[in-house]
C-alpha cells in the first residue's frame, strides 16, 4: 500500500461483525446502547435481543413508537413498530404490530419500504431485524 492511501472503513468494520460470535454480538451492542443516545440506544437493544422474543422491549419500542407518531415521525416509529414485531413471541401481538408499522410507513410516504420487508423476517425473531430497512 503507498503512503496516504487508506481502505475503505465500511468493509472492514463489516468483515470484523461478520466473525464475531452472536455472544460477542449482543455484548458488543448492550455496551453501545450504554454510551449512545436517542433512536440509536433503541437499534442496539434490539440487536442486542436477536434472536430471541423480549415482549418488554417489544412493549418498550411500541410506545416509544407511539410518541414519535405524536410528533409526526411515522418512519422511524414504523422501524420501531417493525421491530417490536420481530419482538413479539404471542402471535396477536406480532400481526398487530406488523399492521401499525404498515400504517405508519404509508403516513410517511414509505409504503414500498415495509412492503419491501415483507418475508425478511415473517414475524420472527432473527438477523433480518439488525439490517437497516431501506426501499428497494
Amino acid at each position: 500500500m503507498r503512503p496516504g492511501a487508506s481502505l475503505p472503513r465500511e468493509p472492514i468494520l463489516t468483515g470484523i461483525y461478520a466473525q464475531l460470535s452472536p455472544a460477542r454480538r449482543q455484548r458488543l451492542h448492550t455496551g453501545a446502547a450504554a454510551v449512545v443516545s436517542g433512536s440509536a440506544v433503541w437499534l442496539h437493544l434490539v440487536a442486542a435481543a436477536a434472536g430471541a422474543p423480549d415482549p418488554y422491549l417489544a412493549e418498550q419500542l411500541e410506545a416509544v413508537a407511539a410518541d414519535e407518531a405524536d410528533r409526526g415521525q411515522h418512519a422511524i416509529a414504523g422501524r420501531h413498530l417493525r421491530w417490536a414485531a420481530d419482538l413479539s413471541p404471542a402471535r396477536d401481538d406480532r400481526e398487530r404490530r406488523v399492521v401499525l408499522a404498515y400504517f405508519a410507513f404509508m403516513r410517511a410516504g414509505q409504503g414500498s419500504r415495509m412492503l419491501s420487508t415483507v418475508g425478511t423476517s415473517g414475524g420472527r425473531s432473527g438477523r433480518a431485524r439488525d439490517v437497516p430497512w431501506q426501499a428497494s
